[in-house]
């Protein structure tokens, strides 16, 4: 199963727990024997430090820890090991099979603003 998770910077309590829920149901549905591997990528707006690719240190917001817990329960690791964001890893790529993904690349941004903020491109 692949999905693309986009969660807006601002995201209320509402929509981080639609996104966490349809995290814990793809991994259900791969439990279930429905689907063989779960891969999710996509642009997720968590500041959270990440130390590994099963764990974070620094991590202070309710929507951070609540996300952090449904990756580790759900058993997913996280590829992506430099920021695409400034100093953050908002871009991320998540899988159940920690054999699934074997290289991850984080290169320029795509495009040109102004201001400059745009995140790098995996």
């Amino acid at each position: 199963m692949l999905g693309c998770i986009y969660r807006p910077p601002s995201s209320d309590i509402t929509v981080n727990s639609i996104i966490n829920k349809s995290i814990h149901r793809a991994a259900s549905l791969v439990d279930q024997g429905k689907f063989t591997r779960l891969l999710l990528v996509g642009d997720f707006n968590h500041h959270i430090v990440w130390s590994s690719t099963r764990g974070a240190a620094n991590v202070t917001k309710p929507e951070d820890t609540e996300f952090l817990d449904t990756v580790n329960t759900c058993l997913l690791t996280q590829f992506v090991e430099k920021p695409t964001f400034g100093n953050n890893h908002l871009d991320l790529v998540l899988a159940d099979d920690p054999n699934a993904v074997f290289n991850v690349k984080v290169g320029p941004p795509l495009g040109f603003t102004e201001k400059g903020h745009l995140h790098a491109t995996l």
